[in-house]
């Protein structure tokens, strides 16, 4: 390509310190071009980490709500079964005394 450039701008009887000035400029885009292109891949991958990040942190917290659900619903199974023993316990006693004040007498 900077072969053809040179072709062209000596036809046209462009002075060599004015080739040579463009030639710089084009080389100074270029790099200028080159960074920028290492940079937006830098942050798409930035970008893409964050993505792949928060998804699974969104995963991550519906399994604790799912876990926090069950926790709560054995929870309150447990609590029922709880008093439901208390209960029988409770009955339990209240026979036995009927049965020790009863055979007393």
């Amino acid at each position: 390509m900077h072969l053809i450039l040179i072709a062209l701008l000596l036809n046209l009887r462009v002075p060599f310190l004015t080739l040579l000035i463009t030639m710089l400029q084009l080389s100074g885009l270029q790099e200028e071009l080159n960074e920028a292109k290492q940079a937006m891949l830098k942050s798409e991958k930035k970008l893409k980490f964050k993505e792949e990040t928060a998804a699974a942190t969104m995963s991550t917290r519906d399994a604790a709500i799912k876990s926090l659900r069950l926790a709560d619903m054995r929870a309150s199974r447990l609590g029922e079964r709880v008093e439901e023993l208390s209960r029988h316990l409770e009955d339990s006693r209240n026979r036995s005394r009927q049965r020790y004040v009863f055979g007393r007498f």
